[in-house]
């Protein structure tokens, strides 16, 4: 299936991920032109996806030739100022993965030969998460589960799903009780529960309360992520 491709022609598809275009020149990422049709596969295990097709309509053919082009021949093979970004940007990730890492590990200890029967009944909740009933479903495990890493999780999930005074509440908890808690992908559970506090209070007209939660992210949570793999520091000067 082709996907119609819109300026900026490449450069977000490639970088989802975590991945830079200028990678195109350094050998983990190869094209194919043959237009309309485009297709870049990817060595690089950091892409969600290892190849994208796109169609590139006429009248952007010219326009994306001699991008590729100024690309090709304009960066020197040496420059090391985006790869410099990208090992920056990959060691903040891994230490993040390692904090989940421990995360789990705590799971472990915590229920013991139950947490097999915890962590299945996470991952069939997580897998209908789009689910009309999803929830009950959430509420039933944090109610059953009540502490631990995987509720923590389950908190910030249910909270997304939730409005009102019981998002608030919920988010809260996150900012709180589970603000250690760590999703598997690196993603923690205190830092993305502030930002959409934030974001919530933001809406409520409660500027004090952004104010603050602002101050925390850039203080304390410098270094989280969101699940799509970007700091969510990020993220703040919409809020601010």
């Amino acid at each position: 299936m082709r996907t119609p491709l819109r300026e900026p022609f490449i450069y977000r598809p490639i970088r989802q991920g975590g991945g830079t275009w200028m990678k195109l020149a350094r050998g983990d990422v190869f094209v194919h032109i043959a237009l309309p049709d485009l297709r870049v596969h990817s060595r690089n295990p950091a892409f969600r996806f290892s190849t994208y097709n796109f169609f590139i309509p006429m009248k952007h053919q010219i326009s994306f030739l001699l991008l590729i082009a100024s690309l090709l021949l304009g960066m020197p093979r040496g420059s090391a100022a985006p790869v410099a970004t990208d090992a920056a940007s990959e060691k903040v990730f891994a230490a993040n993965r390692a904090q989940a890492k421990k995360a789990w590990d705590e799971d472990i200890k915590t229920f013991g030969k139950d947490f097999a029967d915890l962590e299945k009944e996470y991952q069939e909740i997580n897998a209908n998460y789009k689910s009309q009933q999803i929830k009950e479903l959430l509420t039933k495990f944090i109610e059953k589960w009540k502490k631990g890493n995987r509720v923590g999780c389950a908190t910030l999930y249910l909270a997304q799903k939730s409005g009102g005074e019981l998002r608030e509440k919920l988010l809260l908890q996150c900012a709180g009780e589970f603000s250690n808690a760590w999703y598997l992908d690196g993603t923690q559970v205190g830092g993305l529960g502030r930002l959409y506090l934030a974001s919530h209070y933001k809406k409520a007209g409660k500027q004090d309360e952004v104010k603050k939660l602002v101050e925390e992210i850039r203080k304390d949570f410098a270094t989280s992520q969101n699940h799509s793999r970007e700091l969510i520091v990020d993220a703040l000067k919409e809020l601010e």
